[in-house]
């Protein structure tokens, strides 16, 4: 019987976000957004080691690669970021931050 499969970018999507979630202190909190993804994949509010919520936020987009195209200097350009997305993130009053998470062949773990 034929079933709908999980695809690799899904799975992918799936792992960066436990991974970020594992490297993060505990304290912080993660806002899931449960709208469609329009380059932002969470919030993250920061909280002081004395438990006290802060207000900083951050909006988090998520990226994974297999590998870091390094360039002869030793520098990486994120370029996969479509300018539609770009500029929206540039219109939000928080900062944007990318965290990239690099996979090793077909493991998404």
């Amino acid at each position: 019987m034929k079933m709908p499969q999980r695809v690799p970018p899904h799975i992918s999507e799936t792992a960066s976000f436990k991974l970020f979630s594992k490297k993060i202190p505990d304290r912080w909190i993660i806002r899931e957004v449960t709208e469609r993804d329009y380059g932002v994949d969470c919030y993250l509010e920061i909280v002081d080691e004395d438990g006290s919520l802060t207000g900083d936020l951050a909006v988090i987009q998520l990226k994974s690669l297999q590998s870091i195209p390094w360039t002869k200097d030793n520098s990486y350009s994120l370029s996969d970021v479509k300018i539609s997305t770009t500029n929206y993130l540039y219109k939000f009053a928080i900062p944007p931050l990318f965290f990239l998470r690099i996979y090793q062949g077909r493991s998404y773990f």
